[in-house]
């Protein structure tokens, strides 16, 4: 009777020669995990030579991101070549039984650690190398991290350092964190909009706006991009691009601060254009925009609201600037001015009084007064305020012509 032959028992030990890290070979073993810990399954390993007559070992991750390779004695990189995944730190471990090993003492065959490192790599730096003699046991575990998040996080860092650069006064440098951002992603928003504000502040318009408008294709909805591109046309005399441009950031605006500076932006050119109508619009939906605005926006639109002969709006606004603490004496003066422009004689009075009442030694409040109360017909009180103004302004050019006044209504 034949002895049966036993076949899987000689594939078994011709994998396990194969394997092992026996004959001049090394073994290197690790794990691939993301950040989080997961494993990276079914990914493409690399282990390649630093060294001529060596070859690569490509190997590829198992369900728990593990790989294992049985090389040959020499010095080799570890690296992941597969999908999105960039290398993002390392550790490495070599173990040996070696005896001769510089710098480690003889161990008397016993295993032990002769090189350890971990670290974290920059983009497009070289990955970690390992060398490994006969036995070694090189253990590299590898975590990954995927491109877009890792170009986000690059991204990031570029325009912290470009913020910093920029709140130091340091211009060249912000400019120089700028460049490296941009020449990292060309297209990028952010950088793009942070190279325009740069080139404004040093009064380089024309580069400014081609970067924003180049901001702009990318992002149109970009507000710091749409705003800053209002300044420029603002400044080149282009009122009414700029004007547009102001309207759009503020539609553009996802809060409430920022509708509000695009709005106030709005209010100052239509203001200086001589559009008060406009102007009030504007400053009120900036106020509506942000509410916190409104004891600071209070002494312009009280103004507006007198230019334009509204001194109803006008008294409800100078209002909000006495109840802040913030009364100008000068918009009440012209408040009280409008009335009496007006012909309003009894408001004008009821003006003139209430500043009196803090400011009584205000000598053309004090006139004006007098001249409301004239028309009136309540000249006595009228002769004390022409008194008053003599008094405090006994060289005023008009004062013979006053003079002559008060004593005719006092004969």
């Amino acid at each position: 009777m034949q002895t049966p032959r036993r076949p899987c028992l000689a594939l078994t030990l011709a994998a396990f020669l194969l394997t092992s890290p026996c004959f001049g070979k090394a073994v290197v073993s690790g794990r691939v995990v993301d950040r989080e810990g997961n494993p990276i399954v079914k990914s493409k390993v690399v282990i390649g030579p630093f060294e001529a007559g060596l070859r690569n070992y490509p190997v590829n991750t198992n369900k728990k991101g593990e790989f294992f390779a049985s090389v040959l004695n020499g010095a080799y990189s570890v690296k992941i070549e597969s999908g999105d995944w960039v290398l993002d730190t390392a550790s490495v471990v070599i173990q040996s039984r070696r005896n001769g090993v510089p710098g480690v003492p003889d161990a008397g065959g016993r295993l032990r650690t002769i090189h350890e490192w971990s670290g974290r790599f920059l983009p497009g730096e070289a990955p970690p190398r390992i060398s490994v003699g006969s036995e070694d046991r090189a253990t590299v575990d590898l975590v990954v991290v995927d491109q877009e998040t890792l170009r986000k996080e690059q991204i990031d860092t570029l325009l912290s350092n470009t913020a910093r650069a920029l709140k130091s006064g340091d211009r060249a440098g912000a400019l120089g964190a700028v460049e490296d951002l941009l020449e990292t992603s060309p297209d990028d928003v952010l950088g793009l909009t942070l190279r325009a504000y740069i080139h404004l502040e040093d009064g380089e318009l024309e580069q400014a706006e081609a970067d924003l408008l180049r901001a702009l294709q990318g992002d149109p909805a970009m507000y710091d991009a749409r705003y800053q591109l209002a300044l420029v046309f603002q400044r080149t005399g282009r009122t009414d691009e700029a004007l547009e441009a102001y309207r759009r950031a503020a539609t553009d605006g996802d809060t409430g601060d920022k509708k509000a500076k695009a709005f106030i932006s709005i209010g100052e050119l239509e203001r200086d254009t001589g559009e008060t109508a406009r102007a009030i619009e504007a400053f009120e939906q900036a106020v509506a925009a942000d509410p916190e605005l409104e004891s600071a926006l209070a002494p312009e639109l009280a103004n507006l609201y007198t230019l334009s002969g509204d001194t109803e709006r006008a008294k409800h606004w100078l209002r909000g600037t006495e109840e802040q603490g913030h009364a100008d004496p000068a918009l009440e003066y012209n408040l009280c001015v409008a009335h009496f422009n007006s012909r309003e004689w009894e408001p004008a009075v009821e003006c003139f009084r209430e500043l009196l009442s803090r400011q009584p030694d205000n000598a053309e409040a004090h006139k004006n007064v007098a001249m409301a109360l004239l028309n009136l017909g309540q000249q006595a009180e009228c002769v004390d305020h022409l008194r008053k103004y003599l008094e405090l302004s006994p060289d005023a050019e008009d004062a013979e012509q006053i003079r002559a006044i008060a004593d005719s209504l006092s004969s």
